[in-house]
Order: structure tokens, then C-alpha cells, then sequence
């Protein structure tokens, strides 16, 4: 029995590939969610600490972040092993999203050091960058209205003090990672449920 393929199971091979190389992007979201919340507990545990004058102990939820690292370069080494397509948007992403931990660093580092009230304003912008450049890769306009929400957020940050900017960093990755964390995740459950 001959074995034909023709123009039809091309292009279903190509399609495969495709969809193959955008799930891969995507992924089932628990990245973004797992950031929006670790920043978000972060955050908000601050304020009410703050709120509670419990002054030196308020930034502890902070040492959440360090921990979200570890699990999110695991993450990366397992799944980056088992990935059967790297594209260049996947490694746009990957460049992207080093430098930005790269700068968050250094601000957290140096900045904070030199005058904490920038910290917070200068991480949305951050936050921004990330989220609408990556919106913009993955086409994936969520991702780029949560990054305009950031820039607003960051601009109202600049000119309130530090308890307040807690709350604009609340509300940007509750809508730059956490809102659009469970479309990507609705989106990829019916994805895989469509297989």
C-alpha cells in the first residue's frame, strides 16, 4: 500500500507546527499568575503593615520574590527541555523577560537605596514593558492593556508616597499579570480540550 501526502496533509503538518510553536508561547498562563500574586500578597501585606505602623517588619512579604524566581528559572528548565519548537518570539521572550529581572534587580539594589520613593514607580514601568511588549509578541492585546494600566499607574505613582504606590502596584499586576494570567489560562484549557 503506497503512502501519499499531498497538498492537504502539508498544510496540516504546517498548521500543527504553528499551533505547536503558539501553545509553547503561551502556555497555560501559571507564570504571569503565580508573579501577580506573589507582587500582589507582596504588596498588600506591606501596606497593612505600614497601616499597623509595624515599620521595620513591613516589607517582609517581599522576600516572597526571590523564591518566585527560583520556581519561575525550574519552570523554565524543565519546560525549555521539552519544548519541540523554539521560535524566535520564544526567545524574544526569554531576552525580554532576563533584562527585565536584570532591572528590577539594580533598582531594588541601588535605586531603593538612593531614594525609595522611585523604586515603586520605576518596577510598574518595568511591569509595563514587559507585559505591553510581550502583549504585542504573543498578540495578545490583554497583556498590552495591562501594560498601559501600568504606565497610568506608575505616572499617579511618582507623585504619592510610598503606601499609596503599594496600592498602584496592586492594581498593575492585578491587571498587567493576575486578569490576563486567567485569560491565557481559560484560553489554553480550550485549546486542550479541543484536541
Amino acid at each position: 500500500m503506497e503512502n501519499q501526502f499531498n497538498e492537504q496533509d502539508s498544510l496540516r503538518v504546517i498548521n500543527q507546527m504553528i499551533q505547536t510553536a503558539k501553545s509553547g508561547i503561551n502556555d497555560n498562563g501559571n507564570i504571569w499568575l503565580m508573579w501577580g500574586w506573589l507582587v500582589l500578597v507582596a504588596s498588600l501585606s506591606q501596606y497593612v503593615m505600614l497601616e499597623l505602623n509595624m515599620g521595620p517588619w513591613s516589607s517582609i512579604g517581599w522576600i516572597l520574590m526571590p523564591i518566585g524566581g527560583i520556581v519561575t528559572f525550574v519552570y523554565f528548565m524543565m519546560n525549555g527541555r521539552k519544548a519541540p519548537v523554539k521560535t524566535h518570539v520564544d526567545q524574544f521572550m526569554t531576552t525580554l523577560w532576563t533584562s527585565f529581572g536584570i532591572s528590577i534587580a539594580l533598582i531594588i539594589f541601588f535605586v531603593s537605596q538612593a531614594n525609595r520613593e522611585l523604586t515603586m514607580p520605576l518596577c510598574i514601568i518595568l511591569y509595563g514593558i514587559g507585559t505591553y511588549t510581550s502583549g504585542g509578541a504573543l498578540k495578545f492585546p490583554p497583556l498590552r492593556i495591562g501594560g498601559l494600566i501600568c504606565f497610568a499607574c506608575a505616572t499617579l505613582a511618582f507623585t504619592c508616597p510610598l503606601k499609596y504606590q503599594l496600592i498602584l502596584i496592586s492594581i498593575s499586576v492585578v491587571a498587567s499579570y493576575i486578569v490576563p494570567g486567567y485569560l491565557l489560562k481559560s484560553q489554553f484549557n480550550k485549546k486542550v480540550s479541543n484536541v
